[in-house]
């Protein structure tokens, strides 16, 4: 853990929240890089189209290609103008390599002119949206009864969320009244009781936005609960009877919101992500706008980081996010932030015995932070004993590898790694759900 923090002063049911500095901070924009990779699937075994090649002259906002296939394609746009160096299989932040397109900047940004909504051929508002690459569940997208915006920050170290809220609050306020009038259904607001800051604005929407509300929570909610509900049947505790409403439910992040505005009204497609840049080996956390295809290497630099001292990088924060194997890796749709920390590193022995793994002491820590209501070092035994189906049992793949239980555990287990490779073990890397989360065209 970032800052080493030996686990007897890890105390509270939650890290602390450190982002109060990058709240009060207005975001950055990075300049255009130099080159960029923009995927062309989720998974290698995504369908894709691609309407480019190798030497072909490219503009910004140009399709370049689709993920996906049928009412669930998403279309995929060059996000710099230059020339396309490469088409195949390329690496990739959640997988070893998927069919991707790399582009070499000309350093121009010349742009391809798109039409807003009005002025478009296209007469469907969820077909021009795809068309416009904005990530979406399009395939239940129409059968839909509420869109939850979840405002909260699980990652206690990011708070992009809040300021893209604070920043660009009109266009999120539209992309919601746009939501609704397409699918004549009702938002609600996700927000945590300690996010003071973005209540007065989500009131102020809510105010002039019909069928929308907020939903105050105690804890923050992580983005693969909804992933966890589906999977589990709701009870209605009067009649005993089958809740199928979550089913008609579907979660929507702020910048989706404004990706929506900008598509419909400027004309300008899904290429930029907004994510927080953060940890040990960034000289200045913040907020910043990113060209997606941009590599980890070359936001860490942006953000003043020193790549020869970094060590330890995910996509995600320090609780949820999956480690990079390399920062040649590009930054794809759905990043929430990038966490880039100075790690060292000793031999077992060498440890202090406050860093050094234990057995378990039956403390009930993990049991007591797990949201998932699980027992997570029970099920971390039967994995490690290669009793797969007996975690199944336990409530395995309810698990939301939020991170929590080993942040808690005095034994330093790796009680998510272990899930994981439970996971990986009985059903291969698409139950991950962490991974699901990122999905482009099943959100």
């Amino acid at each position: 853990m970032d800052g080493l923090i030996p686990t007897f002063k890890r105390r509270g049911h939650i890290p602390p929240i450190e982002n109060e500095q990058m709240l009060n901070s207005h975001s950055t924009v990075m300049p255009v890089p130099d080159r960029v990779i923009i995927p062309l699937q989720d998974t290698p075994e995504d369908p894709y189209k691609v309407f480019v090649r190798v030497g072909d002259k490219v503009k910004t906002g140009q399709e370049i290609g689709t993920i996906g296939k049928g009412i669930g394609s998403l279309s995929v746009h060059a996000t710099v103008s230059g020339e396309v160096i490469t088409v195949g299989e390329m690496f990739h932040p959640l997988v070893q390599h998927v069919a991707s397109v790399e582009i070499k900047s000309d350093g121009l940004d010349k742009s391809e002119v798109h039409q807003c909504f009005k002025g478009s051929r296209i007469i469907d508002f969820f077909d021009f949206l795809r068309k416009m690459g904005v990530p979406l569940g399009y395939r239940n997208i129409r059968g839909i009864s509420t869109f939850i915006i979840n405002t909260t920050e699980f990652e206690f170290c990011f708070n992009s969320r809040e300021r893209i809220i604070l920043e660009q609050d009109k266009k999120i306020a539209e992309g919601v009244r746009l939501l609704i009038s397409a699918a004549g259904r009702k938002a609600v607001f996700l927000v945590e009781k300690r996010q003071k800051n973005i209540h007065k604005v989500l009131k102020n929407i809510c105010a002039v936005i019909t069928n929308t509300e907020i939903k105050l929570v105690s804890k923050p909610y992580p983005d693969t609960i909804h992933e966890l509900l589906r999977q589990k049947t709701l009870i209605d505790e009067k009649t005993g009877k089958d809740k199928k409403s979550y089913n008609k439910t579907m979660f929507i992040l702020p910048d989706v919101l404004v990706a929506i505005h900008d598509a419909c009204y400027l004309g300008l497609p899904f290429i930029n992500e907004f994510l927080s840049i953060v940890g040990s080996a960034v000289r200045t956390p913040q907020n910043v706008w990113v060209r997606m295809g941009t590599l980890l290497a070359d936001v860490i630099k942006y953000a003043g980081g020193n790549i020869e001292n970094t060590r330890r990088v995910t996509i995600g924060g320090a609780l949820m996010g999956r480690p990079q194997f390399s920062l040649e890796v590009p930054v794809i749709r759905k990043t929430r932030g990038i966490y880039a920390a100075i790690a060292l590193t000793f031999q077992e022995e060498r440890k202090s015995r406050f860093y050094r793994r234990g057995p378990c002491v039956r403390c009930g820590k993990c049991v007591d932070v797990c949201p998932s209501s699980l027992v997570p070092n029970d099920i971390a035994v039967r994995v490690e004993h290669r009793r797969f189906e007996e975690a199944a049992e336990l409530g395995l793949f309810s698990c939301l590898e939020c991170g929590l239980c080993y942040y808690v555990c005095p034994s330093i287990i790796p009680l998510v790694e272990l899930i994981k490779l439970g996971k990986l073990e009985l059903k291969g890397r698409n139950s991950l759900l962490i991974f699901n989360s990122y999905k482009t065209h099943s959100y």
